[in-house]
């Protein structure tokens, strides 16, 4: 007897890209090479994300009401894996202080979280012992 395990009912949100503009639906994913190994994130994360459940990978969904990304998960993520990856949007004519983001997810057992971000907007999520 073989279990079959789903992960279309699993999504994760990043929010809170303020004034970020890009039109509502799928936006590709596009992975960010390692340039000065040892990298601690898995090699072309994109590919475990979708813009909707059991979609194409390598794509999120954006939601221009929301200034949010959701990523429905295509398979199983291994416990503290870091993923690592880039979308486009345009940000305002107008400069403006990089918001806080936060991160929270449907079907995993993380809550919302807030992520400190650098001035290259590099964003940190706190590992699960901080």
């Amino acid at each position: 007897h073989m279990r079959t395990r789903t992960y279309d009912a699993i999504s994760i949100t990043v929010a809170n890209f303020s004034n970020a503009k890009a039109p509502t639906g799928p936006v590709a994913l596009s992975e960010i090479a390692c340039t000065s190994p040892p990298c601690v994130w898995e090699a072309d994360s994109t590919t475990m994300f979708a813009a909707t459940p059991g979609g194409t990978p390598k794509e999120g969904y954006w939601d221009a009401s929301k200034f949010s990304l959701t990523l429905y998960l295509l398979r199983e993520v291994p416990a503290f894996m870091l993923a690592s990856f880039s979308f486009a949007v345009t940000n305002p004519a107008v400069g403006q202080a990089y918001p806080p983001l936060s991160i929270s997810s449907t079907g995993l057992r993380i809550t919302t979280v807030d992520t400190a971000c650098d001035a290259s907007l590099t964003c940190l999520v706190p590992s699960p012992s901080s």
